[in-house]
């Protein structure tokens, strides 16, 4: 998947309203009976976004900014120690996040980032499982 993929729906369809909104984020999103693509812009470098995993498989591709990714893969509902993960990411980094794989963003203020998910946004968010991770 190239950054052309992602871009194509930033100019076409993500100019309306943010689908989701806090003090940390604002998501816009395209939403599909067979994916969903959203476009998330960090307001607050210092608040964690995440912290949950879905039974699906998640691809990112970030555009702008900086941050630190920590993934922690559960196996039958048991958190995976031997293979946790922390990624530094930059501008044309593209991660594929595992179904069942916890994560957590630390993110740069005003970085900029993109989620594709082979599946509807509804199916994807009722098979979400909040987990925390601490930093290591």
């Amino acid at each position: 998947m190239n950054i052309e993929f992602f871009q194509q729906f930033d100019c076409q369809l993500f100019a309306g309203n943010a689908a989701s909104e806090d003090k940390r984020r604002t998501i816009r999103e395209v939403d599909m009976p067979e994916f969903c693509v959203q476009h998330f812009t960090v307001h607050i470098g210092s608040l964690p976004l995440g912290n949950h995993f879905h039974m699906v498989a998640e691809t990112f591709r970030f555009v702008k900014g900086t941050g630190t990714i920590y993934l922690m893969p559960i196996v039958n509902g048991v958190p995976d120690q031997s293979r946790r993960q922390k990624i530094v990411v930059s501008p044309g980094f593209l991660l594929v996040i595992p179904a069942s794989t916890a994560h957590r963003f630390d993110m740069i203020k005003k970085a900029e980032f993109y989620c594709y998910s082979p599946t509807d946004f509804k199916s994807k968010w009722a098979g979400t499982v909040t987990y925390e991770i601490t930093p290591w």
